[in-house]
């Protein structure tokens, strides 16, 4: 036993423990039992769906001389159901809670990639490209109503030398649906608004 654990109190030992870090063993068998109850929800619907990520979730117990629970909380994008979902699951890999996530989760990686090519075999974003315009970054949209589709938004800028940086485009791609959802031309609105300027 390390000195520094002789002189934990035996609540302080047990709380070290529930605490340790998730390993990977845990994390997988988090994520199969999240997938596994997706799975059997879905019936007969085409199911797409990503796991964006799993993590440690101590819950504080009923009783106050219970020690905490130890759980995995599972973050899933079911993209056909459009819906954002939490599994809770316990050390022994049971779903023991379910919740719809009013918000958007951060995007995983690789969906800021499929969005990338989903936008640049549009041609408005092909001749975007052209021009030397490239992607810049990405944004959450907001406000698409009691649907949750997931929605990834694609900055496309441009730089000239001895010209200033200039944002050309706002691209709206909707994982659910594997297609563009708003297209936003800033340069033409710039054009516009210059216009109606005069």
């Amino acid at each position: 036993m390390p000195a520094s654990a002789r002189w934990m109190s035996p609540e302080s030992q047990r709380i070290k423990i529930i605490a340790r870090p998730l390993t990977k063993a845990e994390e997988r068998r988090g994520i199969q039992a999240a997938v596994t109850v997706l799975k059997g929800k879905a019936g007969e619907r085409d199911l797409r769906f990503r796991v964006l990520w799993a993590e440690l979730r101590i819950d504080k117990p009923a009783r106050p001389r219970t020690p905490p629970l130890r759980r995995i909380a599972v973050v899933v994008v079911d993209y056909g159901g459009r819906r954002n979902l939490e599994f809770l699951v316990d050390n022994r890999a049971r779903v023991v809670g379910e919740r719809f996530l009013s918000l958007s989760p951060a995007f995983a990686a690789d969906e800021v990639k499929e969005a990338c090519a989903i936008a640049e075999r549009d041609p408005r974003v092909v001749r975007l490209m052209q021009t030397g315009s490239f992607f810049d970054g990405v944004f959450t949209p907001g406000g698409y109503g009691e649907e949750r589709p997931r929605l990834v938004g694609l900055r496309y800028a441009i730089s000239r030398r001895g010209r200033p940086f200039e944002l050309r485009a706002g691209v709206v791609v909707d994982l659910s649906a594997q297609a563009i959802a708003s297209f936003d031309d800033m340069q033409t609105r710039k054009e516009t608004d210059h216009r109606d300027l005069r």
